[in-house]
This record gives structure tokens, C-alpha cells and sequence, in this order.
């Protein structure tokens, strides 16, 4: 037999990924649900505002824009459920720390990697982001088909 993941292995893992992307999906809905909104900022000015106070999250932008720590009882048990089955549900001394991080852009929610981004598989959602789509909105010729090759976050 030749060495790799089974082909019963590999099903319970493309099950397991598609669960946790279901559950981010769930909370995604939710957010907007709650009419979540939150449009991200440079990392720089992330750490000068993460670095005056550090509190703990009163609303969901602070879950989930400003990646706050946040106690037990903040959100719904079914979305604390959610995010531990998406895998991003931080247990931190304060209570818990979402693993994700939601954006705005128009009418779309974008989740993308937490604060600070400096791990090597980090997504992040920002500034450039943003502007990359504004300068798409004013050229679009209406063809009806544009291709991101490389451009970041992919929205």
C-alpha cells in the first residue's frame, strides 16, 4: 500500500474542514444578524489603540474587530460553540479571545486571520484591501469577470 492519508481518513478530514468552515459561516450570518460592522484598520494603528487600555470587549466589535479578550456570557453559548468548532475559540487568563476577525466591505462580511498578523499563513483584510477594491469599483468595464491573482485577502 502506498504511503499517504487513506481514502477513509481523508473523507473524515475534508468532513472535520468543512464542519469548521460551516461553523464560521454560522457566526458570519449571526454577526450579521446583529448588524455587525467593522471596518479594519492599519496594523500600526491596531497596536497603538490595543496599547492604550488594555480592556475587555463590551461589544462585538471589540470581539471581533478589535480582537479583544472577552468574559464568558459576552456572546451566545451557540456561537461560543461555533467558534470552538471552527477551531477559533482562544481560552486566555481574562476568559476567551476570538481566533478570528470579521470585516466589512459594502455588504459582505470577510473573516480573516486575528490580531496581531505575523504568522506566515496570516490573511489579512485592511487598508489595502479596500482601496484595491475602490480603484475595481471605478474601473470595472462591465464585462462581468475579474480574476485577483495574488492581490491579498481575495475579496
Amino acid at each position: 500500500m502506498e504511503k499517504g492519508i487513506s481514502l477513509k481518513a481523508g473523507a473524515r478530514h475534508l468532513m472535520y474542514v468543512v464542519d469548521m468552515e460551516q461553523a464560521l459561516v454560522e457566526v458570519g450570518r449571526w454577526l450579521r444578524q446583529e448588524r455587525y460592522h467593522f471596518v479594519t484598520v492599519t496594523p500600526e494603528t491596531h497596536n497603538r489603540v490595543a496599547a492604550r487600555a488594555q480592556v475587555m470587549a463590551e461589544s462585538l466589535r471589540d470581539v471581533f474587530g478589535w480582537n479583544r479578550p472577552f468574559a464568558n456570557g459576552l456572546l451566545p453559548e451557540g456561537i461560543l460553540s461555533s467558534l470552538a468548532a471552527a477551531g477559533t475559540l482562544v481560552e486566555t487568563s481574562e476568559g476567551y479571545r476570538s481566533g478570528v476577525r470579521f470585516s466589512s466591505l459594502g455588504p459582505y462580511l470577510f473573516a480573516h486571520s486575528p490580531y496581531p498578523t505575523h504568522d506566515v499563513d496570516a490573511v489579512f483584510l485592511g487598508p489595502d484591501t479596500y482601496r484595491f477594491c475602490k480603484a475595481l469599483e471605478r474601473t470595472n468595464t462591465g464585462t462581468g469577470r475579474l480574476v485577483d491573482v495574488g492581490c491579498g485577502s481575495g475579496a
